[in-house]
């Protein structure tokens, strides 16, 4: 299963020369990414299926004006 989440780009990429509340506020979608890998890491859907695992969480390459992250889980059918 692929999870993508989308965060929208605030300013320039280059830390260097961002200000510090754009700074802050690009890193916290690595809040959001932990969150939502806390919320599905070892989830089995009430036993409908093993407990999820994460294989990835990568970078997509988008428009300018985004940034999209696709975690990949991976899970087994229980019978």
């Amino acid at each position: 299963m692929t999870v993508r989440v989308a965060f929208q780009r605030l300013g320039p990429s280059s830390a260097a020369c961002a200000p510090q509340p754009a700074r802050l506020c690009a890193l916290s979608r690595f809040d959001t990414l932990g969150e939502v890998h806390s919320a599905l890491q070892w989830w089995n859907g009430d036993g409908l299926f093993n407990p999820l695992c994460r294989l990835r969480c990568i970078p997509e390459k988008r428009y300018a004006d985004i940034r999209v992250y696709a975690a990949t889980y991976e899970t087994e059918f229980s019978c």
